[in-house]
């Protein structure tokens, strides 16, 4: 079960990082941008829960 929720957390910041890495204009800190997203993500999540 918890293992589940976790995995969730992962996939649903994963999505979010993809979609935020395509939608946010292509600068030098991409990988920056990317991480920044997943860390958002997982915090929306957390808010969520």
């Amino acid at each position: 079960m918890f293992k589940k929720i976790i995995f969730a957390y992962l996939v649903i910041a994963f999505l979010v990082a993809t979609y935020n890495y395509f939608t946010l204009p292509s600068n030098g800190n991409t990988p920056y941008m990317l991480g920044v997203a997943s860390a958002k993500g997982i915090s929306w999540l957390f808010r969520l829960f």
